[in-house]
């Protein structure tokens, strides 16, 4: 299985240990996703207890992560099924 570490030479893998460490998920293993056609990248995020969560990297010089931030917030404020942002960093 195909597995990011923060040594692999590449800095927003280096980049998302360090958040993923601030955001209480030190320690998790970071599964890469198929990518779309877009700059964003996913990862599933495997705790040693079993939970799961899921990782999007998206550069901001290349997407505009604020607007999905926002239209996610928005719908689940609406009551609609949208993903829940646990954690964020915007640069």
């Amino acid at each position: 299985m195909n597995r990011t570490s923060p040594d692999s030479g590449r800095p927003r893998d280096a980049a998302a240990h360090t958040f993923l460490q601030a955001a209480g998920c030190g320690g998790w293993t970071i599964e890469p996703l198929p990518s779309d056609a877009s700059f964003r990248r996913y990862s599933r995020l495997r705790a040693p207890h079993g939970e799961t969560r899921m990782l999007m990297d998206a550069p901001p010089d290349k997407e505009r992560p604020a607007i999905f931030a926002g239209l996610s917030r928005h719908l689940n404020m609406l009551g609609f099924s949208a993903p829940a942002i646990l954690a964020e960093e915007m640069a």
